[in-house]
């Protein structure tokens, strides 16, 4: 299949960074934006998009190949059963929902299009790596793994308190935003999660009612148990993976933010389109990812 039109809808900061990488991944695709903000036209000269719109209705989605929703996430699963009704594959910004209406109509059309969901964790280098090394038996049976992923919101992301991380109802919180993360790579590693429990708090944000810290304790079917600490309000930044095993350890800690994996998650994304690779987080994968996340924060849909 050629993939010559994408649509993103939503022009904030992660949409802006989905339109850089997916021009980077494919300098061939034309790219449209829909964003109701004005910023749509700053980032229509930008990054010389084909057109820009502030409203899906006035868009022919019959017209594209493939899309990106990088929206709230409570307009993640309505946005993207009228992509895939129109028979357009989707890439939806995580987390995948806040609720699960319209979730079992979403499953039926992932069997005829490519639904897959951004958990760029699973596209970087070294973490892929680490997959492949454990995979291998180079360190034995896996036993246990901890996670932490804590940033600093009052400097690195200082409109915070008037984004979708406010609220539980736009995937808010550490849990869904930070946490969640973790759990998509541990859940790549490791296969299901059988139980977690999670100690929650606002420690140090202001003028939110969401939490801003988790630490989490899950078992996965498979036998591992993990930790994984996420922070919103943490001064030091800390982004560390680290599995053990009865035979070593494998370790990972993050440097600076770049577009690598963005890029990297953008040609899976039109790879699994195009029919010539898995996309590297399934619908299904990212249903269990939520239902997880829900459960550590006591709101159980099963």
């Amino acid at each position: 299949m050629i993939i010559r039109n994408l649509l993103v809808v939503g022009g904030g900061r992660v949409g802006e960074r989905h339109i850089r990488c997916f021009k980077e991944a494919d300098k061939s695709l034309s790219i449209t934006l829909c964003e109701p903000r004005a910023i749509r036209n700053k980032l229509y000269h930008r990054y010389d998009l084909d057109s820009v719109c502030s409203d899906l209705s006035a868009l022919d989605l019959c017209a594209f190949d493939a899309a990106v929703v990088a929206t709230p996430a409570h307009l993640h699963i309505p946005i993207a059963l009228k992509l895939a009704r129109c028979g357009v594959s989707v890439l939806i910004e995580k987390p995948l929902c806040v609720s699960e209406q319209g979730l079992s109509e979403l499953t039926r059309l992932s069997r005829k299009v490519v639904i897959g969901v951004g958990y760029t964790y699973r596209s970087y280098t070294e973490l892929i790596a680490m997959a492949t090394q454990l995979a291998a038996g180079k360190i034995g049976k896996p036993l246990m793994a901890r996670v932490r992923l804590a940033y600093n919101y009052a400097t690195v992301r200082r409109d915070y308190m008037d984004s979708y991380f406010a609220s539980h109802e736009t995937g808010g919180g550490a849990v869904m935003d930070i946490a969640s993360h973790a759990i998509a790579y541990l859940t790549y590693v490791f296969g299901e999660v059988s139980s977690v429990h999670g100690c929650l708090g606002l420690q140090g944000l202001h003028r939110v009612s969401v939490e801003d810290t988790a630490l989490l304790v899950l078992r996965f079917k498979s036998g591992p148990i993990a930790t994984v600490w996420a922070s919103a309000c943490q001064n030091k930044r800390e982004t560390e993976f680290e599995i053990i095993g009865d035979k070593g350890h494998l370790f990972y800690r993050r440097g600076c933010d770049n577009d690598a994996p963005f890029i990297s998650q953008a040609r899976n994304f039109l790879a699994a389109v195009r029919g010539t690779q898995p996309i590297r987080t399934s619908l299904t994968e990212a249903v269990h990812i939520n239902r997880v996340c829900a459960k550590a924060r006591r709101l159980e849909w099963l």
